[in-house]
């Protein structure tokens, strides 16, 4: 009876030591987060349920891109806290992490492994120009070119950050360096950018840029590698202009407007315009952002505003005075026009690519644009 009983809390032990036992986990997702520095790399890591300790694996890059395989990570450190600051990184070099934690019995309980090919470098990266973004440097400003800097983010990020500027024109064999001014380029009221310019460039002329960051800090100064050349062709403006509308500004409710246009040159080009009488109206009203289109043609112009002449293909205009235009705005709904109404709209503006008014094609391709609520426009020499 004894024998039977003692089988029996046996066979009860061992079902409940089935019944009770800690079930295997599966190893779920940590956040992990990267913060780079002057000097190093800080990792940090979310927490782990029932972790006794960390592992940190490490792996070196030259790019920032590609996708080397979790087994080219070498452990790098075996931690009980969740951070760690990786002093002993290269500058130049990229470097992507993740961690393992692991309970009492060296089980991997948690992993950050879905951030490991993110890569990051410490000290300063090179910054990246941009020009294209600029209307100024394709439409209507000679004599200036725009240039926007951008510093990537998988490296130490500051405001205090500054840039050392080299600019070069086609022919010339070295960069010189050259003092950029910083400014604000307007979009329009909502939306601005900050932006270099140089202004000492001349129309139709090609020149090349690149430029370094740097940061004083303290007595040393870091300084980051070359960015990549940007090649911008300088636009030549060959007439600028005053130029507004004598239509006020409002919501038609029809499929066709009429409108009148004043223009007046200003500058001192002697350039013979032709008209052609293909163009775009575009507005954009403040109140819901929505910008419209429509298609705008001259039919007539006039130097008093009372005798008024047809326009024929390929008109030859005699630019030195003011000139009236009487245009039609068409749509197949109702039309808004924004006239040169700036509180109320933040866009009225002509586009004419090739049309409304340009140089004789012998001289290049041209183009000419027109800002209402700011009443001028140019006709330009346009670049691929």
């Amino acid at each position: 009876m004894k024998k039977i009983i003692a089988s029996l809390l046996v066979l009860v032990m061992i079902f409940c030591t089935l019944i009770f036992a800690p079930k295997e986990t599966k190893a779920y997702d940590l956040d992990q987060r990267l913060t780079c520095k002057l000097n190093s790399i800080k990792i940090k890591w979310d927490k782990a349920k029932h972790a006794k300790y960390y592992e940190l694996y490490r792996v070196r890059q030259k790019s920032f891109y590609g996708s080397p395989s979790l087994k080219k990570y070498k452990k790098i450190k075996t931690l009980k806290k969740r951070s760690y600051n990786d002093k002993n990184v290269k500058y130049n070099f990229y470097y992507g992490y993740y961690v393992k934690a692991k309970n009492s019995k060296g089980k991997t309980i948690g992993t950050t492994k879905m951030y490991a090919n993110h890569f990051v470098q410490k000290g300063l990266e090179k910054p990246s120009l941009y020009d294209e973004i600029f209307e100024e440097n394709n439409d209507h400003k000679a004599g200036k070119i725009y240039i926007s800097v951008a510093q990537p983010t998988d490296s130490y990020r500051s405001k205090k950050i500054k840039y050392t500027f080299y600019r070069k024109m086609k022919g010339e064999k070295k960069f010189k360096k050259i003092k950029l001014s910083k400014t604000t380029y307007e979009w329009n009221e909502k939306r601005k950018e900050k932006c270099w310019v140089d202004k000492k460039v001349k129309g139709n002329k090609v020149y090349y840029y690149k430029a370094k960051a740097y940061l004083k800090k303290g007595k040393k100064t870091y300084r980051s590698k070359f960015s990549e050349t940007t090649k911008i062709k300088a636009i030549e403006t060959h007439a600028v202009y005053d130029f507004e509308t004598l239509t006020p500004a409002g919501e038609y409710e029809t499929t066709e407007l009429p409108v009148i246009f004043k223009a007046k040159k200003t500058n001192r080009f002697t350039y013979k315009l032709f008209m052609n009488g293909s163009a775009e109206y575009i507005v954009c009203k403040k109140s819901d952002g929505v910008q419209h289109v429509y298609e705008l043609s001259i039919a007539e112009y006039s130097y008093d505003n009372s005798v008024w002449k047809n326009v024929p293909e390929n008109f030859e205009l005699v630019f030195n005075k003011t000139v009236y235009f009487k245009g039609l705005i068409q749509s197949k709904d109702k039309i808004i026009f924004g006239g040169n109404d700036k509180k109320n709209y933040s866009q009225s503006l002509i586009d004419a690519e090739g049309g409304f008014m340009r140089l004789d094609l012998e001289k290049g391709y041209t183009s000419s644009f027109a800002n209402l609520l700011f009443g001028y426009g140019s006709a330009y020499q346009e670049y691929d």
